[in-house]
């Protein structure tokens, strides 16, 4: 008999989108649906999430000379440390400096999204200081749930939603 002394889970974690579990996060597009940001359609966009899915859609809209407002709980576009998990990567900080001058991306940090409306063909993205409007579809960047694969029942997760490593 064989004995694995490893699990290795390849399932795609890309099929389990986390949309936010504010009122109205079936209103918004994932990142991960959007196959090229030149193509879509309208010229400003409200996007939910500020890491590297969220700063990159800032950015390939930008150079699509497309405006966008990104909205974050935090401002990991401020900090320069090298833990992946607190700040962008080196590589999409020098990009977004890059399109930060051309005036279409807007950064709101340490503002969390509590609804998302669509009425009269307008989307409102709502936080508890302020809202945002679109005609276009907002898009949501929040990563994804590693907690909803199929092999999710065979681990213990920690308060984080991480898998917990054991002997």
């Amino acid at each position: 008999s064989i004995v694995a002394k490893y699990i290795i889970s390849s399932v795609g974690e890309f099929s389990f989108r986390k949309m936010g579990d504010f009122v109205g996060s079936g209103l918004c597009r994932h990142t991960s649906s959007i196959q090229s940001y030149k193509e879509l359609e309208g010229d400003s966009f409200v996007i939910i999430g500020g890491y590297e899915s969220g700063i990159d859609a800032a950015i390939h809209l930008s150079r699509a000379n497309k405006k966008s407002v990104v909205i974050d709980t935090g401002s990991p576009w401020e900090f320069n440390d090298s833990d992946p998990s607190v700040t962008l990567a080196p590589f999409t900080l020098d990009r977004l400096h890059e399109e930060l001058p051309k005036g279409n991306i807007t950064l709101i940090k340490n503002q969390e999204v509590t609804g998302v409306t669509f009425h009269e063909d307008i989307y409102t993205v709502t936080t508890k200081n302020a809202t945002y409007t679109s005609s276009s579809q907002p898009i949501t960047a929040l990563g994804f749930d590693a907690k909803n694969d199929i092999t999710s029942q065979l681990f213990s997760f920690t308060e984080e939603g991480l898998p917990e490593i054991t002997d």
